[in-house]
């Protein structure tokens, strides 16, 4: 019982800093709920197995993909969101 507890405050902890990170970055989230849910469950099970929150699209467990990874920002500017499209351009949706 106590791992689901803990499991529970990793996915808390780290819904408030993805919007956290999207506020500070101007990014917004992807409206889709169940496609934050799936890619915060990754981030968190990539937590426990390898102490970081990889970015669950990326293969290569490198600091370079710690999400947001590091192209997050090129990604979002060429293509208006991150390769996992959790991270959105703030621009108004047309």
């Amino acid at each position: 019982m106590e791992n689901s507890s803990n499991s529970t405050e990793l996915k808390t902890k780290k819904l408030t800093d993805i919007v956290l990170v999207a506020i500070e970055k101007n990014w917004r989230l992807n409206p889709n709920g169940l496609l934050i849910q799936k890619n915060i469950m990754k981030q968190n099970e990539n937590i426990l197995l390898h102490e970081h929150p990889y970015c669950p699209c990326k293969k290569e467990l490198i600091p370079e993909n710690i999400c947001p990874c590091q192209n997050a920002q090129k990604e979002i500017d060429k293509d208006g969101h991150c390769h996992c499209y959790l991270y959105w351009d703030n621009k108004p949706v047309k």
